[in-house]
C-alpha cells in the first residue's frame, strides 16, 4: 500500500516507520547475530538456517521501498528506518 498510495502518518497502514519498527521487533535477534550467522549459514543447524531465512523473508519486500527509505531526513532519521537500512544489506549474505 505504501509504495501504490504513498506513504501516510495518519493511516497506520501507510506509515513507514511504523511499518519498520514491526517488522524490527519480529526478526528475533540482534543485527549483529544475524551478521555474524550469515557468514556460516551453509553449516550452521537446519534451525539457524530457517531462522535467517525467515529474516530473508520478512525484509525483502522492503527492498521495494528502498526509495522511501533512503529519503530519512524529512523524516528527522527516524531510528527504525535506520536499522532497517542496515539490515537490507544483510541481505544478500542471508541464506
Amino acid at each position: 500500500m505504501i509504495k501504490e498510495f504513498g506513504e501516510s502518518d495518519t493511516d497506520p497502514a501507510r506509515n513507514l516507520p511504523a511499518l519498520c519498527a514491526d517488522i524490527l521487533r519480529d526478526l528475533g535477534m540482534p543485527l549483529e547475530s544475524a551478521a555474524r550467522l550469515a557468514t556460516g549459514w551453509r553449516t550452521a543447524p537446519r534451525e539457524q538456517m530457517l531462522q535467517l531465512r525467515r529474516i530473508k523473508n520478512m525484509l525483502t519486500p522492503l527492498l521495494l521501498l528502498q526509495d522511501l527509505l533512503e529519503g530519512g531526513e524529512s523524516r528527522g532519521e527516524d531510528p527504525a528506518l535506520q536499522n532497517v537500512r542496515a539490515w537490507l544489506e544483510l541481505l544478500p549474505e542471508l541464506p
